[in-house]
């Protein structure tokens, strides 16, 4: 198994349709942190004396610091889907990037949730950013739920 560093993994924001997605990759952003993990459903029964779990629902979140930089059309487009409250779709590549075969991803639509300016004194001039998962995609009214993609 190959290990990998944080540095080499790809944020994307789709910019085309969903059967046809066209990547732009967010490349001002710092660290990221990804949420990604099920609810255990606790199952008490005096059967066996045990507390034992039922997995319930998945959560997912991503947040990152994205440089400011109002003339880059990534942050425009962020800034945009906050204002407006529009969902956008975002792949996390941990696996690759969206031109080499093969490559992995986390594919979910989100809504711009958090796009705040903290302005520190001595720091990089940043947007904080949240992306939270959303039902939709695309106004098209079609379910689409965080999947697992694959380059092909």
């Amino acid at each position: 198994m190959a290990f990998s560093a944080g540095l080499f993994d790809k944020l994307y924001r789709n910019s085309g349709s969903y059967g046809t997605p066209t990547f732009g990759e967010l490349d001002a952003v710092a660290d990221v942190d990804v949420t990604h993990e099920g609810n255990p459903i606790e199952v008490k029964l005096r059967r066996n004396g045990y507390v034992s779990n039922l997995f319930g629902l998945k959560k997912l979140a991503v947040s990152f610091a994205l440089a400011t930089e109002p003339d880059n059309t990534h942050w425009a487009a962020l800034q945009t889907n906050f204002n407006s409250k529009t969902v956008a779709e975002f792949f996390l590549f941990y696996k690759g990037d969206s031109s080499t075969s093969g490559s992995k991803a986390i594919r979910f639509p989100a809504y711009v949730t958090k796009f705040s300016n903290p302005q520190k004194l001595e720091d990089l001039d940043v947007n904080d950013v949240e992306l939270s998962p959303s039902a939709n995609v695309f106004s098209t009214n079609t379910t689409t739920d965080p999947v697992v993609y694959t380059v092909a």
